[in-house]
């Protein structure tokens, strides 16, 4: 699916956002090349025409942001998702947002209900967990990531140059040669793999 057809779709075109955490952006400069990017992705996915009509000296086009949807991680560190986060408020897009509820690659068993989704009440009576809402487990970055892969239509994973940590810039098959990567390339090769329109874009 590509932008050029969103329009015939009947429900909102869901907008992954992923990328490197706050930290590893190393200057203003790529900070706000990276927040461009995003802006740039969610404009023009949200044109009431498709690309093959747009006439772009026409300075009058606007984007029409309730056609679409972000979809992000909600990373604590920071970085592209809270930016993406809150460029989706300032535009007014609405935001499906999945946030790790324990900071570890793996998923962890809820200590409160201790695995079984629910807790006892008065009499007797079991309610749903509401550590884990029922789940038995708390979400890890893994499955988070893995949430936004399966729950989008289009992901964008927007990384700093040099930024691989397995081959410091170097190039290597996690960051597939171009010395790129973080959870959100992880994220952006399980899209892939589910055949989702996947777009990465290296700053």
């Amino acid at each position: 699916m590509s932008y050029q057809t969103k329009i015939q779709n009947k429900h909102p075109l869901r907008i992954a956002i992923v990328g490197a955490e706050e930290k590893k952006w190393r200057s203003e400069e790529q900070k706000i090349r990276a927040k461009n990017v995003i802006k740039t992705v969610l404009a023009r996915h949200a044109f009431t025409e498709t690309i093959n009509e747009l006439n772009v000296a026409d300075t009058s086009m606007k984007s029409d942001y309730s056609t679409i949807v972000l979809v992000t991680g909600g990373c604590p560190r920071g970085g592209v998702d809270k930016w993406s986060i809150e460029i989706a408020k300032e535009l007014g897009i609405n935001t499906i947002i999945y946030p790790p509820e324990v900071y570890q690659w793996h998923n962890e068993r809820c200590d409160v209900c201790m695995g079984n989704g629910s807790v006892p009440g008065a009499g007797g009576t079991l309610y749903q967990c509401p550590s884990c809402k029922g789940k038995g487990y708390l979400r890890g970055y893994r499955e988070r990531n893995m949430l936004i892969a399966e729950n989008c239509d289009v992901l964008y994973d927007i990384e700093p140059a040099y930024s691989c940590k397995y081959c410091h810039g170097q190039g290597c098959s996690k960051c597939e040669g171009d010395g790129a990567y973080s959870g959100g390339t992880w994220t952006y090769k399980y899209a892939r793999k589910l055949g989702k329109e996947v777009h990465k874009v290296v700053i």
